[in-house]
């Protein structure tokens, strides 16, 4: 994006700058790069497999469903399995809430920074 917006001002000082920023480049490499390319936009199933191996209880919950129809069926496991790969811990470890809250909370900021700066762009 340097090249196209070399000239720009609002690129320059905003986006540019977050795209430099040690943190952000932190909450990308700890939780977005899993989260978005290991699990959520992009499947690997090697990182899932990861996850799975990771978990301590084997007693998950793979579907759940109220009524007759697929709109009434939710498959939770993926779910699970996506927040682990964005944490890097089983869900069933005491550390995973407090790593999740922390990515959320981090992600957050990072999320409304980039919006702002892209919004100006």
């Amino acid at each position: 994006m340097n090249k196209p917006f070399a000239d720009d001002s609002d690129f320059q000082n905003g986006l540019l700058m977050l795209l430099k920023d040690p943190m952000a480049q932190k909450i990308e490499q700890d939780h977005l790069n899993p989260g978005r390319n290991h699990a959520i936009f992009h499947f690997l199933p090697g990182e899932f497999a990861k996850a799975i191996g990771k978990g301590i209880d084997d007693r998950h919950v793979f579907v759940a469903a109220m009524g007759k129809k697929k709109k009434d069926a939710h498959y939770s496991y993926a779910d699970v399995l996506a927040a682990e790969v964005l944490v890097g811990v089983p869900a069933d470890n005491p550390e995973f809430w407090v790593k999740f809250k922390r990515a959320a909370e981090e992600t957050k900021e990072l999320v409304i920074k980039f919006a702002d700066d892209a919004e100006d762009l």
